[in-house]
């Protein structure tokens, strides 16, 4: 997300748009949204796996749990940038959400 917003900000912008004609039934975007947001979550799944391999996350995280909560996180704050782009400090809020989930799924946090 952080590279999409630094690269193309109006592309970002527009993928939410859609993604909320998405949610409708009959929309023609739904099955394009859907794929987007599974694949979303299977990037943070295999970064969580990787994670796993090398010993800097927990083992004990529920790994569908852990990329539903953080794909749920990101998608948010894009949501919430997306609406209101000049109040809304995307990169802050992406830095302060990444910060909460090394904590809470990081082997080497300090609880």
């Amino acid at each position: 997300m952080a590279e999409l917003h630094f690269e193309d900000r109006d592309f970002l912008r527009a993928m939410f748009v859609a993604s909320f004609e998405g949610v409708k039934m009959t929309s023609a975007l739904r099955t394009r949204v859907q794929e987007y947001v599974r694949n979303g979550s299977d990037n943070v799944k295999a970064g969580l796996l990787k994670g796993l391999s090398d010993g800097s996350v927990r083992t004990d995280v529920d790994l569908e749990r852990a990329a539903r909560e953080i794909s749920a996180a990101v998608f948010g704050l894009a949501y919430q940038w997306a609406l209101l782009p000049d109040d809304y400090d995307f990169e802050r809020e992406l830095d302060y959400v990444r910060a909460r989930f090394v904590a809470a799924y990081s082997s080497t946090a300090e609880g």
